[in-house]
């Protein structure tokens, strides 16, 4: 959006290229921008506010705007927390940035023109009007690849057991349920907003040819929303012979055999789906408006296409006990699923789940560091809601107790029950593990699990 009205940009993702906060200040000086934007979630509040320090240290005459998740759900905190920030987009930012860039030198006068913006006029914070949702996706260009050149995402996709280049997309933005944990309506209100198949297709072409992708990970919300979409999508991609392979996450009620057997012959390799619990009143708390049938039947279909399939679950949630905890970890055993993961409960702001526990007491102190739904740093992690049944250690316990349930089971399915002596297990399991996290945080896992 900013290249379309020639402004001139620069993109930086540090991660991936190894740039730390201390060659920041160095990067932003010899670049001299008139603007520094930002977009952060809650779990890497610190880290930005690291950046924006970064910001006004290379280039002090520079504006600063912070986008994203949090910064839409707490403006006002976020200019509050940091002098360094000048500027907060709430909601989707390509528009408002680009409004922004163009009338930079305009003062407070122009800024409040600006929908979807909120800045620090002297000791005031000024909120202006909300900007609507963009109506057509297909008037967003494809992302600048070109910018990101250098970049490489590596990962090792579950299922595969190797390093390779994922390449991130996303076909729409937004989802219509009303799970009351979930952060999506922050930014994207509830309201699903799908690009064409012509537009996505556009996208993985171009970067399966100029930029040698082949593997590809969907980040949808749920890919499976629309289904004739989707079968169109997977049949122009196996038309085309493309060699690749890519994962999605899915509703268990979305998916049927055939959407599941054309997903596959496209080259779908994994299909991870929000369980969250095994006990159908944790379900109705959190309003994920799926039932434990619809859940067997889509791992069973999954299954039969041959595809891998994951099941995402969650423990603390609303009425958590360990009697639900329990019935989750033996649901766990009947689905037969490739991979499990799980996570605590994180009540993001913004999130209706925020509300509920901090007006019921059950919200614990802690920094937005500290808003991770698992252990980041297994030495002193500690879940920052409680239910009131479970403190907040139990849910720590709960939490080890599904994913050692789990990889219990799935080794002694996998390599029998003396898997100690057989050697695909250190080949596939352990190695793969140590090679993933590190040896340390490999044998740390192993503590806290067996």
């Amino acid at each position: 959006m900013l290249r379309r009205r020639g402004i001139e940009t620069r993109l930086l993702d540090m991660e991936p290229l190894g740039i730390g906060f201390n060659a920041l200040p160095g990067m932003i000086r010899d670049y001299s921008p008139n603007l520094v934007g930002i977009s952060f979630m809650t779990s890497q509040y610190q880290y930005a506010m690291e950046c924006f320090r970064a910001a006004r240290k290379g280039s002090p005459n520079a504006l600063t705007v912070a986008g994203g998740v949090h910064a839409s759900a707490l403006p006002r905190e976020v200019l509050l927390e940091n002098r360094d920030i000048d500027f907060a987009i709430v909601g989707e930012g390509e528009q408002t940035l680009a409004e922004l860039s163009e009338c930079l030198g305009g003062g407070p006068a122009a800024w409040r023109k600006i929908r979807g913006l909120v800045f620090r006029d002297e000791e005031d914070i000024v909120f202006n009007p909300p900007r609507p949702l963009i109506a057509d996706l297909d008037d967003l260009p494809i992302p600048l690849w070109e910018e990101l050149s250098k970049v490489r995402y590596m990962d090792i996709p579950v299922g595969l057991g190797k390093e390779v280049e994922v390449f991130p997309l996303l076909t729409g933005r937004g989802c219509p349920n009303m799970c009351n944990f979930c952060a999506s309506g922050v930014i994207f209100h509830r309201k699903l907003r799908l690009r064409s198949v012509g537009k996505v297709f556009e996208e993985m072409a171009v970067l399966y040819r100029d930029y040698g992708a082949r593997h590809f990970n969907f980040l949808d919300d749920t890919l499976t929303i629309h289904r004739d979409r989707l079968i169109e999508l997977c049949e122009r991609i196996s038309k085309a012979g493309w060699d690749v392979e890519w994962r999605c996450t899915a509703r268990v009620n979305t998916v049927d055999t055939k959407l599941l057997s054309t997903m596959k012959r496209a080259g779908c390799r994994l299909v991870a789906y929000g369980v969250e619990s095994g006990d159908q009143q944790i379900l109705k708390n959190i309003r994920k408006n799926i039932n434990l049938s619809q859940v067997q039947e889509a791992f069973r279909m999954t299954r039969e296409a041959g595809l891998l399939s994951m099941g995402l679950f969650m423990v603390g949630n609303l009425g958590e006990t360990w009697a639900s905890v329990n019935r989750t970890i033996e649901f766990i055993r009947t689905l037969d699923a490739d991979f499990v993961s799980c996570s605590i409960l994180t009540p993001y702001p913004g999130t209706e789940i925020y509300e509920i526990v901090r007006k019921r007491g059950l919200l614990q102190e802690g920094g937005w560091d500290q808003f991770v739904p698992t252990p980041h740093s297994l030495r002193d992690f500690k879940p920052l809601i409680s239910t009131e049944e479970m403190s907040p250690e139990e849910i720590l316990k709960a939490y080890y107790a599904v994913i050692r349930s789990f990889a219990r089971s799935k080794i002694y399915r996998s390599y029998g029950k003396v898997f100690y002596l057989n050697p695909l297990f250190y080949q596939k399991e352990v190695w793969n593990r140590i090679r993933a996290g590190g040896l340390a945080q490999f044998l740390t896992l192993v503590r806290r699990v067996r």
